[in-house]
């Protein structure tokens, strides 16, 4: 049996609907959102009015620890019922095979193992930050998820600078 790729089932419909899902939606939970929101922006289109990023709230609930802070790695140290499934792309990754040229069944699987595994990290996020002694981190979180567009208009425009001041 023939297992189709995105390319084979690309739908222009499928555009449509995700412009109207991030249009409803009171938020999006991402981790590293940076990268996905510059790609959503450069692609036209609208983010929804909250942005959460699991990585910056990972980073923010480390308190200056180093650690690993890949999707990966989170969902392993924060011990999520779901986890990445790299096994799934990371082979075809290396031949140079993108996700429009995969079989569908891997890429949806990779991708729902993804959300599942990024929304868990955002709700074990939200118990350690609802700790007492986390709760002065709350509004540095805030701020650099707010901070994390104007990075990204940043990246996407460039920065002009008054070489005369």
């Amino acid at each position: 049996m023939h297992n189709p790729s995105l390319k084979e089932l690309y739908s222009p419909d499928g555009i449509d609907r995700l412009k109207q899902h991030l249009a409803e939606a009171d938020g999006m939970i991402c981790h590293n959102v940076k990268f996905d929101a510059e790609w959503l922006l450069e692609m036209g289109f609208e983010l929804p009015p909250k942005i959460y990023c699991t990585l910056i709230g990972e980073y923010v609930l480390s308190k200056g620890r180093r650690r690993e802070m890949s999707l990966k790695h989170t969902a392993q140290r924060r011990k999520t019922k779901s986890f990445k499934k790299s096994d799934l792309v990371d082979d075809l990754f290396k031949k140079g095979v993108g996700f429009e040229s995969m079989p569908l069944d891997d890429v949806i699987e990779y991708g729902i193992a993804d959300v599942k595994t990024c929304g868990e990290i955002y709700l074990s996020q939200q118990k350690d930050f609802a700790k007492e002694d986390n709760a002065s981190l709350l509004k540095v979180l805030d701020f650099m998820n707010e901070m994390l567009l104007f990075l990204c208009e940043i990246e996407m425009n460039g920065v002009k600078i008054d070489q005369k001041a």
